[in-house]
Order: C-alpha cells, then structure tokens, then sequence
C-alpha cells in the first residue's frame, strides 16, 4: 500500500501534524511519502495562487491530503491544485484541515466541507478527516487523536 501525503502549509503548522503523521505511519512500516505543494509569492497585480510544484500522486493507494483554512475556506492553493488533478476514483483520501481560530465552527467545518466536495466530485472515497484549532489550549490532543484515528482507519487496509 502505497500512502501519498499533499500537504499545503503556508506557516508550518499544517506541516508539523504531516510530518508527525509520517513519522507514526513510517514506525508502521507503511510506505508513506510526502509532497509539499510550493507557491509562488504572489502580489497585488497577481492576486491568484500561483503553484511551482505539482506533486504526481498517480501511484498512490491512499491519499492524504492536509492544507489550512484561508479566510473560512480551503487553501486557494490546494484548491487549485485539486482542480488540476483528474479522476481520483479507486482512491482512498484521508483529509486533515488547519485553522488558527480555536473550534471547528469559525470556518473550519466549512472549509472541510469544500475539501470533501471536491474530493468526492472528483471520485475519491473519503475515509477519515480531522481537523486541528491550531489556538485552542487542547491541540497537542487534538494532533494525536487525529494521528491516531488515522493510523487505525489504515491498518485494515495495510493488512488486506
């Protein structure tokens, strides 16, 4: 089982729970590997996101895809690069969302549920998702709660 990891962090913190997510899956002895997406620094006279790298998940069994909420909504950059995929049908995606704000109802709900729209239109078979107040005094819970529903949603499909 092939686990792709797309994560979009603009300040770090999404990356942190990836790469501890990583960490647990790889001490799993699952073959996980991850792929930032990278933007160019955008201006006023070029206000859309620019993406410099589009990472090839073509191989992967599962999916994981993490990226923070951006004014109550996805990342403009996985947005984007979401669009630019094509059929994720026979995929399994995993999604993880990042928000300043301390509860899930100040625009990440509804941000994961434009996460999950898209990814479903797109065929995928959303499996797990979580999301991490990055404000609230709980998140080092938060973080491994996540970790570690996600660790046992996979093991089934690890072992099949």
């Amino acid at each position: 089982m092939n686990i792709a990891i797309v994560v979009y962090s603009q300040t770090g913190h999404t990356r942190e729970v990836v790469e501890s997510l990583a960490e647990k899956l790889h001490n799993e002895n699952r073959a996980v590997s991850v792929h930032p997406l990278e933007t160019a620094a955008s201006d006023k006279d070029h206000p859309e996101v620019q993406l410099t790298s589009w990472p090839d998940v073509a191989d992967a069994d599962i999916l994981i895809l993490a990226a923070p909420v951006h004014a109550f909504s996805l990342a403009p950059a996985m947005d984007k690069y979401l669009q630019s995929l094509g059929d994720l049908k026979e995929i399994k995606a995993l999604l993880i969302m990042t928000q300043h704000f301390p509860y899930p109802w100040m625009g990440g709900l509804r941000a994961m549920g434009q996460f999950k729209n898209i990814c479903s239109h797109k065929g995928a078979e959303i499996i797990a998702d979580g999301i991490i107040n990055w404000s609230n005094k709980k998140r080092p819970e938060q973080i491994r709660a996540l970790i570690e529903k996600f660790s046992q949603v996979l093991e089934p499909l690890h072992n099949a």
